[in-house]
């Protein structure tokens, strides 16, 4: 059986239990296999930001139902943040120049968004999703 959510499948899942935890976000039954490392490998651009020339892309895993922040477009400038941050739960992940990737969170039913901002100017952020 296949789940859609955010921007595609989410996951098969074999038993109409494991569906139900997937769609609602409840505990998976005890015998629910975790998403293995091929269903965490589909990242899909969401929304962007720009501060200055530099753009922070918001990218959503459907496997794995988490986000990230990447960087693309940078400048050369050495004072930029990039964050991804959920509204619900307020988790974070931050990353500075060099570092062009945030690690990730989780966005399992809930609403996040990436920002960023380079040194004297206004951070910028995607609308949430």
């Amino acid at each position: 059986m296949k789940l859609i959510g955010k921007g595609g499948v989410v996951a098969a899942a074999a038993t109409s239990a494991a569906a139900i935890a997937l769609l609602t976000g409840a505990a998976a039954p005890a015998n629910a296999a975790p998403p293995g490392p091929a269903a965490c490998t589909a990242w899909q651009n969401i929304s962007a930001a720009t501060s200055g020339s530099d753009t922070v892309w918001l990218q959503y895993n459907s496997g794995c139902r988490t986000v990230r922040a990447v960087m693309t477009n940078r400048s050369t400038s050495s004072g930029w943040e990039i964050w991804v941050y959920n509204q619900d739960t307020g988790a974070t992940a931050s990353a500075y120049n060099p570092h062009v990737v945030t690690d990730t969170i989780s966005d399992a039913g809930s609403h996040s968004h990436a920002c960023v901002q380079q040194s004297g100017r206004a951070k910028s952020c995607t609308p949430y999703f």
